[in-house]
């Protein structure tokens, strides 16, 4: 919503902006007298809500507005809040605020004029959900309209519901202008959630998806299960599509797993950390489990479930990839109390939310909450120890510590030196067992050969 606060320029006022802006989710413009205010608004700026008071100056603004035939909603500043008798009955005064109690009594005028119907809160990101643009071209016709994002709170429609997004289209939006995500209306993301249970299942049952498809298929699918599920909650809907994406990150292992090309595949990923890196995880941990003899597909499943909801809780990107409460001391500053507290949270809130879900395969939940414990006992959220830690929770933890240390690292040497540099950590039960299944030598891709000389 964009408001025009027109009162005098004080620490007052300044603080009375700012409380509009936090309860009412508002872009607040300040005007200290009528000049500024007539500039603001000769400027063609977007406008929802006049603030001002009784005094001389907001009366010569009623004026230009009433000569102007603004329809505008106004709401006056007047002794005790209560109404004065209209010296212009065509100027659209829809609340009165109590001038001695600003910040109560405004907000409190604002939400009655909300409520009423005489006020519409204008559209931000809390009314869209943001949908990765190549995943569009799967579900044609449109359902519903599409938006692109022009400023924090501008949003245009450029889809209607009924047009196709086509592959042109995906070429002008991603690869010419680099837009990577689009908006719908949060109150039409259900709509576009169906096309996407059948257009997900149908992808991941095709025989001519291939692996590197199937893996980027499932990254931007895990971008909207992120986004749907915190907009929306975890629907039956969004489960079904979280277990089709299984399915894609499962047949994206391929019959052959290298690490050295997932890996890489990681660090290339387009999209967030989380969405990429839950993905990956799924990958490693499954080409794993082929190296120690475990490959079945109910295996599969479980790790690619585990990895698939393993973050869910978490929105920052930055946070995700914190791999234990050490780290998350140091670098503290960085980060909100409630998103500290979050991440101190995620394994348990996690398993908790699968355990809810049907059709889960048995163990899920284990290998959530126990994905940052540590063979030592030094991880969270219960300080197990090796013995303590279950088979398959084993295999993800050394998974998902791999990936994030090729993350950091030269993706073509990072997963041999990280048996070096863990064979100390991981010296003991299952998982010295997995350790020893990362030291096995994959084939090197044979590097082009030189142009000849001339």
């Amino acid at each position: 919503m964009n408001i025009l606060l027109i009162q005098d320029d004080t620490p007052a006022t300044a603080t009375l902006a700012t409380s509009i802006e936090i309860a009412n989710r508002a872009s607040v413009h300040r005007a200290a007298n009528f000049q500024s205010a007539i500039e603001y608004l000769l400027d063609d700026n977007e406008l929802d809500l006049i603030i001002c008071d009784d005094q001389k100056e907001s009366t010569r603004l009623f004026k230009y507005l009433v000569s102007v035939g603004s329809l505008l909603p106004v709401i006056v500043f007047t002794k005790g809040g209560q109404p004065i008798k209209p010296a212009f009955p065509d100027l659209r005064v829809i609340g009165y605020a109590n001038s001695d109690q600003p910040r109560e009594f405004v907000n409190k005028a604002i939400t009655q004029a909300l409520n009423g119907g005489d006020l519409r809160p204008s559209l931000d990101e809390a009314d869209y959900c943001r949908i990765r643009t190549n995943l569009l071209v799967k579900a044609n016709p449109l359902k519903c309209a599409v938006y692109i994002r022009l400023s924090q709170l501008k949003f245009v429609k450029i889809f209607q519901a009924g047009d196709s997004f086509d592959l042109a289209d995906l070429e002008r939006f991603v690869i010419k202008k680099g837009i990577d995500y689009l908006y719908v209306r949060r109150g039409e993301y259900e709509a576009l959630v169906s096309q996407f249970q059948t257009s997900v299942a149908a992808m991941a049952a095709s025989e001519s998806t291939t692996p590197e498809v199937a893996r980027e298929l499932a990254i931007s699918t895990q971008d909207a299960i992120l986004e749907l599920s915190s907009k929306l909650g975890f629907t039956k809907e969004i489960e079904f599509v979280a277990r089709e994406n299984v399915k894609l990150a499962v047949k994206a292992v391929g019959k052959n797993p290298q690490l050295s090309k997932i890996l890489m595949a990681f660090v290339t990923a387009k999209g967030n950390y989380i969405s990429s890196h839950s993905i990956v995880v799924a990958n490693v941990a499954c080409a794993l489990a082929s190296r120690m003899d475990w490959p079945s597909e109910t295996t599969f499943q479980k790790l690619s479930v585990a990895a698939i909801f393993h973050d869910i809780m978490l929105r920052n990107n930055t946070l995700a990839a914190i791999q234990d409460l050490k780290e998350l001391e140091r670098r503290q500053t960085e980060f909100t109390l409630e998103e500290l507290q979050a991440y101190k949270e995620h394994p348990l809130k996690a398993a908790a939310i699968v355990q809810k879900f049907s059709e889960i395969p048995a163990d899920v939940d284990t290998i959530i909450a126990q994905h940052h414990e540590r063979p030592d006992g030094s991880g969270f959220p219960k300080g197990l120890t090796a013995s303590q830690i279950s088979p398959l929770s084993t295999l993800f933890i050394v998974a998902h510590e791999l990936v994030q240390y090729v993350f950091d690292r030269n993706p073509k040497e990072g997963f041999r030196d990280f048996v070096e540099q863990y064979k100390g950590k991981y010296s003991m039960g299952n998982f010295k067992k997995v350790l020893s299944k990362i030291t096995v030598d994959e084939p090197e891709e044979t590097p082009p050969a030189a142009p000849a000389k001339t």
